[in-house]
């Protein structure tokens, strides 16, 4: 199911969460489409990584820096965006737009363990980049 709940399995693995989340698949299936599964574990992925990873099953993703014209894609279902949720925030977080809200792959964080997904009906943070379906 598109826009399913997908908890982040790794510390840097929102990115590859969003990407379970828009196709439909696991966590794990989102990962073996990864050129650098190690992403995960180690510093994430860019936006650039996550639409590689889209299309290899058959989407037509692109990528952007968001601007305030971009407010349109923010509405569509599958629409990642990545933010940062403050000045202090280092390492920014990916969130995916759903039927449901926008889904949050560890919406308990900095809790380590066990990690939860839900959904927002707000977008959380400020958008920095956002990957979107042409």
């Amino acid at each position: 199911m598109v826009g399913k709940l997908v908890v982040q399995e790794e510390g840097m693995g929102c990115g590859i969460a969003c990407v379970a989340s828009a196709l439909g698949i696991t966590y794990q299936e989102a990962r073996k489409l990864s050129d650098r599964p190690e992403g995960s574990y180690i510093n994430g992925y860019n936006c650039k990584d996550l639409v590689k990873m889209l299309n290899k099953k058959g989407k037509s993703y692109s990528c952007k820096k968001f601007k305030s014209e971009d407010t349109e894609l923010l509405k569509k279902q599958g629409t990642i965006v990545f933010v940062k949720e403050g000045e202090d925030d280092i390492w920014g977080h990916y969130l995916v737009k759903t039927s449901k809200g926008w889904m949050d792959s560890w919406v308990n964080w900095p809790s380590i363990t066990p990690a939860k997904a839900s959904y927002h009906s707000e977008l959380i943070g400020e958008p920095q980049w956002v990957i979107y379906e042409k």
